[in-house]
């Protein structure tokens, strides 16, 4: 079980994404940092750019708005 604290800095945030074995709880714990801990939000986003760029992919597909061109695309799929 990982948990949230005070004291959490963008290199243990980083390393308890990665303490988890699937990529749905990896990204669970993401989005539990990025809402208790908004302040580091974009250290870490730049963190994981850096080491994990499958992780990153992810993660911008899940939190990704789709814009109008998204939208206008899907409907001729």
């Amino acid at each position: 079980m990982v948990t949230s604290n005070a004291s959490d800095n963008v290199q243990s945030i980083y390393e308890k994404i990665q303490s988890q074995d699937e990529l749905k709880d990896k990204l669970a714990v993401y989005l539990m940092f990025s809402m208790t801990h908004p302040h580091l939000k974009t250290a870490v986003n730049m963190y994981i750019q850096i080491n994990d760029d499958g992780l990153w992919h992810e993660i911008k597909k899940v939190t990704k708005k789709p814009s109008l061109w998204d939208k206008f695309k899907d409907l001729f799929k």
